[in-house]
C-alpha cells in the first residue's frame, strides 16, 4: 500500500448546546477499503474561547487486531453563548489486512462548527440538578455533604 492509498476518511461533528456545560464532539476515522486502523488519535488544533477542550489529544480505542473505523469523543467545556469553529487533526496508522509490516501513517485536518445557544427562559439548565451548593464540601470518600450551618447563617 503506497502512502497515497492510505488516506483515511474522517468526519467531525459537534452538537449544538443549549446553555453552558459540556459539548461532546465526535470524530469518526475510517480506513480505506482493504485496510484496518491499528492506531488513531485526535489533536485539537484550535478551539473557540467559549468552548475549550477538556483534553487537547484523545487516543482512539481500537482492538489489538485493528478496526475499519473508530469514533473518538472530544469533550469541550462551553462557558458562554457564541458560535465558532473547532479544528482537529485526525491521525492514524493504516495497515493492509493481513500485512502489518507495510503499515503507513495518514492524517487529515477537519473543521466543525461549535454553537452554544441561550437556554430557554424559565427552564432549569439540564445539569443544574447535578451541581452542588456552594456550602457543600467533599468528604474523604469523594461524596458531598452540606456544611451546617451554611456560611452566613445566623441562628438567632
Amino acid at each position: 500500500m503506497a502512502q497515497g492509498d492510505a488516506r483515511i476518511a474522517a468526519e467531525l461533528s459537534c452538537p449544538e448546546r443549549m446553555g453552558e456545560g459540556r459539548i461532546v464532539c465526535e470524530l469518526t476515522v475510517a480506513a480505506p477499503e482493504g485496510a484496518l486502523l491499528s492506531w488513531a488519535d485526535a489533536l485539537v488544533v484550535e478551539a473557540p474561547d467559549f468552548a475549550l477542550p477538556l483534553r487537547s489529544r484523545v487516543v482512539g480505542r481500537l482492538p489489538e487486531e485493528g478496526a475499519r473505523q473508530v469514533v473518538i469523543a472530544l469533550p469541550l467545556l462551553a462557558t458562554a453563548e457564541n458560535t465558532g469553529v473547532l479544528r482537529v487533526r485526525a491521525r492514524a496508522v493504516v495497515c493492509p489486512e493481513g500485512r502489518e509490516a507495510s503499515c503507513v501513517t495518514s492524517s487529515r485536518g477537519l473543521v466543525a462548527p461549535v454553537a452554544v445557544k441561550a437556554s430557554p427562559e424559565g427552564r432549569a439548565h439540564p445539569e443544574a440538578a447535578r451541581s452542588w451548593p456552594e456550602s457543600s464540601v467533599p468528604d474523604r470518600r469523594g461524596s458531598h455533604a452540606i456544611a451546617w450551618p451554611p456560611p452566613g447563617h445566623d441562628p438567632r
